[in-house]
């Protein structure tokens, strides 16, 4: 059982040190292009192109909303829609 848990934890530790933001951006770029042509747009046409700046700046907008979000949390503000129970606030 525990040679389980080491082994486990040893693929976690290799999965984290394989993370680098050129892999998520190949990773996004795939899927976005998947996205695109399941929508049923002709890869190279300008429809296809907006297609993936939309979701490109979607994405960019959400980690953008996400850091925000965090420093607002890091400075003592309550996350969006938190009721604090104090009036007014």
């Amino acid at each position: 059982m525990s040679r389980l848990v080491l082994i486990l934890a040893a693929l976690l530790i290799a999965g984290c040190a394989n993370h680098s933001p050129e892999a998520d951006a190949q990773s996004n770029a795939v899927a976005d292009d998947a996205k695109c042509r399941a929508a049923g747009l002709p890869p190279g046409t300008p429809e296809f192109e907006k297609c993936l700046t939309k979701l490109a700046d979607q994405r960019a907008q959400a980690e953008l909303d996400r850091k925000t979000e965090l420093a607002g949390r890091l400075q003592g503000r309550p996350p969006p829609g938190f009721d604090t129970g104090i009036p007014g606030h």
